[in-house]
């Protein structure tokens, strides 16, 4: 089954601006967690909680995101970099 045509249109609109952003910073960047869960289980939900993983500077590339998804940005854990 192709997983892509269950992810609705919203949602890939979001992550390809996610992906262009780290394309444009060479960020390697993995979708991981319950929407991923979700998506294999067939479970909708109205607001998808999108977890990515990467290897490192993380807050720096959520700064980067912010302004492209016209959305706030907080640091849960500047210590661990969260």
């Amino acid at each position: 089954t192709n997983m892509s045509s269950s992810i609705p249109q919203e949602i890939q609109a979001y992550l390809r601006l996610i992906l262009e952003v780290a394309r444009k910073r060479k960020v390697n960047l993995y979708l991981v967690g319950g929407y991923l869960r979700d998506l294999v289980l067939r479970r909708g939900r109205p607001e998808p909680d999108l977890d990515f993983c990467l290897q490192k500077n993380a807050i720096l590339f959520g700064r980067a995101l912010q302004r492209p998804l016209g959305a706030g940005f907080f640091v849960l854990d500047q210590e661990n970099g969260a």
